[in-house]
């Protein structure tokens, strides 16, 4: 994943599991805008392996709304 100026998320990569954001399972070659956080200033994302050694991984994405700071993660 990589960002863009205003704090837009674009990913790229495998997207197994949906974990590109992009709302499917396809991998996407060329950087893409995440859609469903337009209007959402992306300041920080995170990766990481599930504890308990379970398959899968952790997406954490820190974001800004008007002038509150919100983080949502998601396992897959």
């Amino acid at each position: 994943s990589l960002f863009i100026d205003r704090g837009i998320l674009m990913t790229f990569g495998n997207g197994v599991h949906g974990s590109l954001g992009h709302g499917n399972h396809n991998d996407v070659v060329h950087a893409k805008i995440v859609e469903a956080l337009i209007g959402f200033e992306v300041e920080q994302v995170r990766t990481g392996l599930q504890k308990g050694g379970r398959v899968g991984g952790v997406l954490c994405i820190r974001y800004m709304y008007t002038v509150d700071v919100y983080e949502i993660c998601t396992i897959y």
